[in-house]
């Protein structure tokens, strides 16, 4: 695996986890993992996250994290993500983030949909600082409108030196 270092931090992609609603709802949340080394404070890692290759992804087909999306993350030009459009959320945000999108359409995910979204995301509440980026209206590409529901969770754990990017959208 390749790894990405920035300012100390140095990250390494151990995986990815797809999780479909399935639901005619074109929910789908896309989970990222790496391992960092400790190194850097908050800012060095979510600058590392965004520097490291497996961070752009362009989201417009299933393996779509096995290729570097060059100058694109989601709908937004990689050059206006900054660690600075990180809010820091805390659990709580994480979890209402999560649980609004699991509820749009009124329509909650299926049971092991659910399961998956627990196992994958919601374990990492109580271990990990959590960031949600802000939207980015002035930085959407010319067809990142394909995306038209698309939010950005980052989780960074110190005690198992552990980061995942967590991206709920509908296409």
């Amino acid at each position: 695996m390749k790894s990405y270092s920035n300012v100390g931090a140095v990250l390494e992609y151990t995986g990815h986890t797809l999780i479909l609603f399935d639901d005619h709802s074109f929910r789908w949340f896309s989970v990222k993992r790496f391992a960092w080394d400790g190194a850097g404070d908050e800012v060095a890692v979510l600058e590392a996250l965004i520097g490291h290759w497996r961070y752009r992804d362009h989201y417009a087909g299933q393996d779509s994290h096995e290729e570097d999306a060059g100058n694109i993350h989601g709908p937004y030009w990689v050059a206006a993500i900054t660690p600075v459009e990180f809010t820091p959320i805390g659990s709580e945000g994480a979890i209402g983030v999560v649980e609004e999108f699991c509820g749009l359409f009124d329509c909650p995910p299926r049971p092991e949909v659910r399961a998956q979204v627990e196992a994958v995301v919601l374990s990492w509440l109580g271990r990990s600082s959590w960031y949600r980026l802000r939207d980015l209206p002035d930085a959407i590409h010319e067809w990142g409108s394909v995306l038209w529901e698309f939010r950005e969770l980052v989780a960074i754990s110190h005690k198992s030196r552990e980061v995942i990017s967590v991206v709920m959208a509908i296409d």
